[in-house]
This record gives structure tokens, sequence and C-alpha cells, in this order.
């Protein structure tokens, strides 16, 4: 699931000129084969800012304009992990070798810097994490060309299928496409199953899931499927085969 990373001042020290900070720029840097940042947002900064998560694997923000003595988060960025390691969260200073743009300062309202201390941290991703929750870790979705935020193109069904199955059954899908989920999603083809249809509406297996969503898919490509679309055909089925066919397994 995507996590926060907080950037903070936790003390300060009046310079000559002002006792409050007016600004500040930060350059993060982070191993951006483990991590993708995904949004960058100011928690104290009024006035003018700017962000840019765009420079992987390093990730500028900043502020002016602000007359402040307050502690605590400055900017918040949201990441995701991409596989499985450990990335430093690691501020760059001014004039450090590797600086993208500035490094990292904090400034007072004449433009003056104070003095201070980065403290650099790090994160550590499991290489089970799965983001989008479909069976496949973000790892292996990787490998086999998917993306790891879509939770619809890898066609692992409950089985057997849960419309053959009395309430409360605990069949779920698993990391495997195989033969059998092709014949799952060929019986719910067979049952006619489409949104407002009882077998499509039902959740035998009690995971507040619509059985029909569970096996419903929509064409993206070749080995890509996409969210329901409210029918289920004899095509789903065959594109469940060509995930197997595919060798698709996480």
């Amino acid at each position: 699931m995507p996590f926060r990373i907080n950037s903070e001042i936790v003390a300060l020290a009046t310079t000559t000129s002002s006792p409050m900070w007016s600004g500040y720029e930060l350059e993060l840097a982070y191993d951006s084969s483990v991590l993708q940042v995904l949004s960058v947002a100011p928690d104290k900064c009024l006035g003018g800012g700017w962000a840019s998560p765009a420079l992987e694997p390093h990730v500028v923000t900043g502020c002016f304009a602000e007359f402040q003595t307050s502690m605590g988060t400055l900017e918040t960025m949201t990441a995701v992990c991409l596989r499985s390691g450990a990335s430093p969260l690691h501020l760059v200073a001014e004039n450090e070798p590797g600086m993208q743009v500035v490094g990292s300062h904090l400034f007072d309202n004449t433009g003056r810097y104070f003095g201070i201390t980065l403290v650099d941290s790090s994160v550590t991703c499991d290489e089970s994490a799965d983001l989008d929750g479909d069976g496949c870790a973000n790892t292996d979705e990787i490998l086999l060309g998917l993306d790891q935020l879509d939770r619809w193109d890898f066609y692992s069904v409950p089985v057997p299928a849960l419309l053959g199955l009395q309430p409360g059954n605990r069949a779920f899908r698993d990391s495997v496409v195989a033969p059998a989920d092709a014949q799952a999603v060929f019986a719910y083809f067979v049952a006619g199953a489409r949104t407002g249809d009882a077998t499509y509406e039902a959740d035998v297996n009690g995971n507040n899931v619509l059985d029909g969503v569970e096996y419903d898919r929509s064409f993206v490509a070749p080995g890509k499927t996409g969210p329901p679309d409210g029918i289920i055909s004899a095509a789903e089925a065959q594109m469940a085969f060509g995930q197997f066919a595919l060798g698709y397994k996480c």
C-alpha cells in the first residue's frame, strides 16, 4: 500500500536577523528501483511553494514567503514499493556530490540560512507486498510486465467456481493462473452471469466482493485484462487461459 515519508523540523535556533523561518528547500535522494514517489504535499507552506517528484531518484521541494516558528512536518511525500529491498532516504546537503538542484536549506526572511543538521532515514520493502491486492506480489508483477497498481490485470479467480458452492465457502483466488481458473470463469459464462443477475450479485465466500466481479474482466491487450464490464463471456475464459499459457504465476 502507499505510505508516507515526512520531512520535519524538530528544533530551531534563531539567526541574528530573525526568530522565524520564512522558507526552505528540500532535496531527498532515494533508490528509485525500490521506491516510486507518487506525490508531494506541503504541510506548513501557506505562501509560494513548489514540488517535483519527477527528478528520480531525487525529489525536490521548497517554500518561501512564510513567517513561522512552528515545528513539525514540512512536507509529506506519498510513495509505494516497487520491489523487495531497502532504500535510503537521504536529505542532500548543498554542494554535496550528486546534488541535482539546490540541496536542503532552511532560511529566514532575508534569505539567510539557518544552521541545520540533516538526519537521514531508510525504508525496507517486503518482497511479498501486493499493492493492488490481486494475488501477485509487486516484484512478480514487474517481471510479468503487469501494473502493480492495477488489481484487474492478473486473472486469478476463486477455484472451484463459487456458483457451485454453499454460502460461506472460503474459496479465494491464489497467486497462479491455471486452467482451473479459465474453467471457473467459463462456468459463470455458461450460467449467463451479468450485472443484476443473482449469480453475479452473490457473495458466496463472504469477502464483500460480488462473485461476478471476481470472475469478470475486460480485454485490454493480449495477456492483459482490465476492470469488469458487467458480462462474463466465453472470451474471458480464453483470456484467463491465455495468461496460463504465458506462465502467469507469482
